[in-house]
């Protein structure tokens, strides 16, 4: 018998990301017919990332995983626009939803501001703070 190594990681090694990336892309396309996309979104000023916004599709619906505008860049219309990008991204994948989770001391009226209806909170997810799940349908 072999043994096993386990090694725990600080920071995700790209081997370790690959590895689960297309794990899953052959496990949910054998056995659902399901092929995932992973998308990924930065914003640059003066050559320096100030937002980015990562996702992945699977099915008609696009998954949001993070959307982060720098603190020093926030209230400039910056996130609007990228979830704006990441929108379109979802239509172009024909998606019919998008979805993204957030607690409750992430700005989740951010969500609610662009259209986005809550569908879910988990009370007392992180302390004392709610974890949120928002969906926005797309009219096709």
């Amino acid at each position: 018998m072999v043994k096993l190594e386990y090694q725990v990681h600080k920071q995700v090694p790209i081997e370790v990301t690959n590895f689960i990336n297309d794990a899953f892309h052959h496990h949910n396309k054998e056995e659902a017919g399901i092929v995932r996309k992973i998308t990924s979104i930065s914003v640059k000023r003066n050559n320096k990332i100030v937002a980015a916004g990562r996702g992945h599709t699977f099915g008609k619906t696009f998954y949001i995983e993070e959307l982060i505008v720098g603190k020093a860049f926030r209230n400039e219309n910056i996130g609007t626009d990228l979830l704006k990008e990441l929108e379109k991204t979802a239509k172009n994948n024909n998606c019919n939803k998008i979805t993204v989770s957030t607690f409750s001391y992430q700005g989740p009226q951010f969500y609610t501001q662009n259209n986005y209806i809550e569908i879910a909170r988990l009370e007392n997810r992180r302390d004392k703070h709610s974890q949120i799940f928002f969906e926005k349908e797309f009219i096709t």
